[in-house]
């Protein structure tokens, strides 16, 4: 045989190998690999009916205001003790690390109660829309496992709540979790 005929054999060797790799790293990745189920930290909120404000609500009114925007949201008395201060603080952080997106999240405060917030309070926490939604038709349909003052909340721009986060949350994953949110959502 002469050295053509290799050089060409080896050339038509290597094509057919080249296309049938494709092939086995398909069926490889198919039998040996399994992708991690939810890239989220948070636990996606699946409504069992949709949630929809009465149009005479509180939270209805704020929606609207809201609207087109993401909503860091968290529900607790008005007379805010130390784990309610901790969520507001939690709201502020994790909004203000988003940098440029920051214009996109407003952060909203769920006054479960007739307590009006402390002006102390509200001074620090300068910006988070307050609403007093007692009785509220709304918030009384949003699925928690526990109390909806042990989570925190994400809203989406049309006032579906879509995430839930445990009392005791890890903010940096809250954050990389709005950080996809805001990157996927950007409009241009």
């Amino acid at each position: 045989m002469s050295g053509a005929q290799r050089s060409g054999k080896s050339i038509l060797i290597l094509l057919g190998v080249i296309a049938v790799l494709p092939i086995v790293g398909s069926y490889l990745l198919y039998s040996f690999w399994k992708p991690a189920p939810f890239v989220n930290y948070g636990e996606l909120v699946v409504p069992e009916v949709v949630i929809t404000p009465a149009p005479d609500d509180a939270m209805s009114q704020t929606l609207k205001e809201v609207s087109g925007k993401w909503v860091l949201a968290m529900a607790d008395s008005g007379s805010c003790g130390e784990f309610c201060q901790k969520k507001l603080y939690y709201l502020r952080q994790i909004r203000l690390t988003q940098g440029k997106y920051m214009g996109r999240i407003e952060r909203l405060w769920i006054i479960t109660d007739e307590v009006r917030p402390n002006e102390s309070v509200l001074k620090d926490f300068q910006g988070t829309r307050v609403v007093s939604a007692r009785g509220s038709a709304w918030v009384g349909r949003i699925p928690v496992k526990t109390s909806l003052t042990d989570h925190l909340l994400i809203i989406d721009p049309l006032g579906n709540v879509i995430l839930r986060y445990p009392r005791d949350l890890d903010p940096s994953a809250m954050k990389k979790d709005l950080q996809r949110l805001l990157r996927a959502s950007r409009v241009g």
